[in-house]
């Protein structure tokens, strides 16, 4: 039987941080295409700020996204089962929407304007998603399984916010 969890997941991959909360209830399918959507997003702007940044180490940092995002896509894949299959949701359509709305912002800046704010981007996208793994996915995750991946999750969203936070420093 599918465990059923409550989350609400908010990205906003230009000005707004990624939240959660509990209001709606979601599958453990949904939560692993909450996470694939999640990592398509990143993967998708750091994708374009490589295409169009001068900085080499904005360039190095957005391919560190990709990489690791691609093998968190990966990681996540090998938790689907017959009984946990990722699912939509019409939330989940909605985040998706946000999520092209949010990057076509970005999608409008060149140059050091456009590194700037795809750094503070990353870092309210990163804290944002901290919180939310912290105060509202683990309380409601008891997949094993998912759990752990959760935690290598916020392992590495740790050191994206820590690579961002030190990449402002340098712009």
């Amino acid at each position: 039987m599918k465990k059923i969890f409550a989350i609400t997941a908010l990205l906003a991959l230009s000005s707004q941080a990624f939240s959660l909360e509990i209001k709606d209830w979601f599958s453990d399918g949904q939560t692993l295409e909450i996470l694939k959507t999640r990592n398509d997003g990143e993967i998708a702007i750091s994708r374009y700020v490589i295409s169009k940044s001068t900085n080499s180490d904005v360039k190095k940092f957005a391919q560190q996204n990709i990489d690791d995002h691609t093998l968190n896509n990966m990681k996540r894949s090998e938790l689907v089962t017959p009984e946990n299959k990722p699912e939509t949701s019409w939330k989940i359509e909605v985040f998706k929407k946000e999520i092209a709305e949010s990057q076509k912002k970005l999608l409008t800046l060149q140059g050091k304007e456009l590194d700037v704010a795809y750094v503070n981007d990353r870092i309210k996208y990163h804290e944002g998603i901290i919180d939310g793994i912290k105060h509202n996915l683990f309380p409601i995750t008891f997949e094993p399984s998912l759990k752990k991946h959760l935690e290598s999750v916020l392992q590495k969203e740790q050191q994206h916010l820590n690579l961002a936070k030190a990449l402002r420093q340098k712009l």
